[in-house]
């Protein structure tokens, strides 16, 4: 090769690597990339490891979910302390306040008491878990006043925050359901409060001597009476009337929150 094809191959090749990006690989066949390059050039397919974290992640996901389930299943039968209400073997609060009926007579707790006991039964008219276990808590609450439990039911929603729960509506509800106790109204929420109560429905069952013995919710199952496993408050009226200790005191109260007057 003559010295000027020399030079013009030494440009062409100066020409190349200075068009080459900087820090690319070099061309495939290219020996400084098989010898001593600190870029050594990847043959084939990138290889990849193992998704370590992504797994993690989906095993940690189904424990929780199986921890929920879990805990669901419990959730009824999780004794559940009143915060700044009502202990067990406490008396009712409020007893002599009168409240407005749906009968127009105005009611007390003391005037309602029972021979062998009494139930509170804090409500309302369009919460769904109210409605869902309606017909059986009205058919308990007719039960117990006929074996000498009396029987209130108590509105502690305020109507403004919660349509559907004006008077005239609790009247028909009581018209529709059958009630043969009062349906009161808690004006200001002042019962919930002193009950330390926070749901609808949830019931209060006391004692002859006036003791809380039971409170919590009414059964183990709002959608379908015919799953009920635990019938929570037709077994504590049962105790009550024969003057047995309530096998289980405490439930969880689950239903919609009071709509608690300012």
């Amino acid at each position: 090769m003559d010295r000027g094809a020399a030079r013009h191959a030494a440009v062409r090749r100066a020409g190349a690597a200075a068009r080459r990006p900087r820090g690319a690989p070099d061309a495939p066949g290219d020996r400084r990339a098989d010898r001593g390059s600190p870029c050594p050039v990847r043959r084939g397919p990138a290889r990849r490891g193992p998704r370590r974290g992504v797994t993690m992640h989906r095993r940690l996901v189904r424990r929780r979910r199986v921890l929920a389930a879990a805990c669901c299943a419990a959730l009824f039968a999780i004794p559940v302390p009143l915060a700044g209400g009502l202990s067990l073997g406490d008396a009712p609060p409020l007893a002599d306040v009168k409240m407005r009926s749906v009968d127009g007579r105005e009611v007390s707790l003391a005037d309602v008491r029972g021979e062998k006991g009494t139930l509170v039964i804090f409500t309302c008219n369009e919460c769904p878990y109210v409605k869902g276990w309606e017909s059986r808590t009205v058919a308990l609450a007719n039960r117990a006043l006929e074996r000498g439990i009396g029987v209130i039911a108590v509105n502690s929603n305020d109507p403004g925050k919660s349509r559907g729960d004006g008077f005239e509506q609790m009247q028909e509800r009581a018209r529709r359901t059958g009630m043969r106790y009062p349906y009161v109204v808690d004006e200001g929420s002042r019962l919930a409060r002193a009950f330390g109560a926070t749901r609808t429905p949830e019931v209060f069952l006391f004692d002859a001597e006036g003791r809380l013995v039971y409170h919590g919710t009414i059964d183990d199952n709002v959608k379908d009476p015919e799953a009920v496993r635990e019938h929570f408050l037709a077994d504590a009226i049962e105790a009550v009337v024969e003057g047995r200790p309530v096998p289980r005191a405490e439930t969880k109260a689950l239903g919609c929150s009071i709509k608690f007057a300012s």
